[in-house]
């Protein structure tokens, strides 16, 4: 494990407390729960995702929602232009949208709200 995954690693958990199995997802194993709740961009900037909040577009797309599955789709393919980009975490060919992020992204558009 290089220097910077290290402290990264270090950072994550004296700000989560996932070296305690109580709270750590069951089996994964530290450094792999970080990789999957931990994204980097820069690397003096993280943002944490809330893996309980995180949903398959099939999820999202239930008997009594709004959106069809297809729709979802096109929303998260086009997330680069349309705003939702926020909200969609890609791991691996698994697509994830956060829920609160993309309630707020639906929100965004409300008539008569200050943008």
């Amino acid at each position: 494990m290089s220097v910077t995954t290290r402290r990264r690693y270090n950072a994550f958990h004296a700000y989560t407390g996932l070296n305690s199995p109580a709270i750590r997802p069951p089996g994964l194993a530290p450094l792999r729960a970080m990789r999957r709740i931990l994204f980097v961009f820069p690397s003096n900037h993280t943002i944490m995702a809330n893996y309980q909040t995180l949903r398959t577009i099939e999820q999202l797309a239930k008997p009594n929602s709004p959106f069809s599955a297809n729709t979802l789709r096109w929303h998260v393919f086009n997330s680069r232009t349309n705003g939702l980009g926020e909200a969609v975490i890609r791991i691996g060919r698994r697509v994830y949208i956060d829920e609160l992020k993309f309630n707020e992204w639906i929100d965004s558009f409300r008539q008569g709200r200050a943008a």
